[in-house]
């Protein structure tokens, strides 16, 4: 029941963030690496306030977490620039569906014995996926935050599978988040910033640091 509840109240997370980051790029005009930037940041502070909570230090071993930052920069980058031109529900749909799709593939190569139920699981993950993303003359996905959305998703299955090992998640979490910062700060030399409007910057801060 515990494991239940812990799942659900990280769905209502994941669908929160994509709510968030299209209210902050769409309803207040935040240029994508900025949100994400920010979001990163408050991640990364309260994350690093959690550990040394805990008695931690987030810094220990941080540089061996490099390659779990770059898996979320890139899951936080394409995130970000996907809700340019896609709708909050249509991207979470997406990011569950290819996501569901790629973890069942790694365990599929992995060898893993896989339940009868986990194969009708992962048939659903596809045909919806395929339902969603073929165009129609009504409605037809755009192709740039497609792509965008499908890089976020690889970044995140990507970091999944990097964190299944790890024996103190909350530190792991907090030093993928610290390491993450520069990379995605990075993206900002290319002058994509613009203007930060309060209502923005109060959804990024929700999303790194709550959601």
């Amino acid at each position: 029941m515990r494991l239940f509840f812990l799942v659900g109240l990280t769905m209502c997370a994941f669908a929160a963030n994509s709510v968030l980051t299209r209210i902050g790029i769409a309803r207040f005009e935040m240029a994508p690496v900025t949100f994400a930037v920010i979001r990163v940041a408050a991640g990364a502070l309260m994350l690093a306030f959690l550990v040394v909570l805990h008695g931690g230090s987030p810094f220990a071993g941080l540089l061996s977490r490099w390659r779990g930052a770059v898996a979320l920069a890139a899951y936080m980058l394409g995130f970000s620039g996907a809700y340019l031109t896609l709708g909050a529900g249509l991207g979470a749909l997406m990011l569950f569906g290819a996501l569901q799709i790629m973890m069942f593939g790694w365990a599929v190569w992995r060898g893993q014995d896989i339940p009868p139920l986990r194969w009708v699981g992962a048939g659903f993950a596809m045909v919806g996926l395929l339902v969603l993303l073929w165009p129609t003359q009504a409605f037809s996905v755009p192709f740039a935050g497609t792509v965008l959305m499908m890089v976020a998703t690889l970044g995140w299955a990507v970091y999944t599978i990097l964190g299944q090992g790890a024996r103190d998640p909350l530190a792991a979490t907090a030093g993928n988040f610290i390491l993450c910062l520069p990379l995605v700060a990075l993206a900002l030399l290319g002058g994509t910033g613009g203007p930060i409007a309060a209502g923005g910057f109060a959804a990024a801060v929700m999303a790194g640091a709550l959601t």
